[in-house]
């Protein structure tokens, strides 16, 4: 395989080079996130228009390629758009799924991996002085590279399970032990319990302006919290109003 080759065709499920600049594409994202393809056309079209919106059009233009694939069965041509590293980050930013985390981890490595190697084939050694000091060198930097993934990963861990908030699922839970637990109190007597003092109540225990921002890894805690709330004795309709 000569130099050429090479450069254009490093192996990589994730990131490709068109024109010279290291990019990947949206059916390359349908596939790697489990989505379908009219559904990330459709979030990049929502980004697009919100660039425009930003008076950002030019920078869109730049790092969004609309384009065309063939359909190998029907050999029909469909749309589809090449997205620069820059571009790939803002949409996936809406995928905060841990498994979309960690997708979007082994994009931005492989980006940056294919850009290194864009730039090791064009540094490529031309002496047996020089091939000494790029091996030496690429040592170096893939010990550097697993020490940044490590760290990566121990980054994305922490972000999963200190800062993103319920899922639907999660909420949905909440809600119905919410209303479990009001429908319980009332049948032991406690005519002044109420979603509202519930949903007060575990705002203030959390500390949140609203219980779906209880941090993810507190949900079990939270599950318990609205299993053992009991309403005040002397409710007042300030704190009523208040929660």
């Amino acid at each position: 395989m000569n130099q050429l080759q090479d450069l254009r065709h490093p192996v990589s499920e994730f990131v490709f080079t068109e024109k010279n600049q290291v990019v990947t594409d949206s059916l390359t994202m349908a596939q790697m996130f489990g989505k379908e393809h009219k559904n990330v056309i459709r979030d990049i079209e929502v980004q697009l228009e919100k660039l425009i919106e930003a008076n950002e059009t030019e920078w869109g233009q730049l790092n969004f390629e609309p384009t065309q694939y063939q359909h190998y069965q029907n050999k029909q041509w469909y749309p589809k758009f090449n997205l620069t590293e820059d571009a790939f980050a803002i949409v996936a930013m809406s995928y905060i799924t841990p498994e979309a985390m960690k997708m979007k981890i082994k994009f931005l490595q492989e980006f940056k991996r294919m850009k290194e190697h864009i730039q090791k084939v064009q540094q490529q050694p031309k002496s047996v002085e020089d091939a000494i000091i790029y091996s030496m060198t690429e040592l170096k930097q893939i010990k550097s590279r697993q020490d940044h993934t490590e760290e990566e990963m121990n980054k994305m861990k922490l972000l999963v399970d200190n800062e993103l908030w319920l899922t639907e699922q999660h909420k949905g839970a909440v809600q119905r032990k919410v209303k479990q637990r009001v429908f319980e109190l009332k049948k032991e007597g406690y005519d002044n319990a109420s979603y509202q003092g519930i949903y007060g109540a575990l705002k203030r225990h959390f500390g949140v302006a609203k219980y779906d921002k209880i941090p993810r890894k507190f949900y079990q805690n939270a599950m318990r919290f609205i299993a053992g709330w009991y309403p005040p004795e002397r409710p007042s309709a300030l704190d009523d109003y208040v929660s």
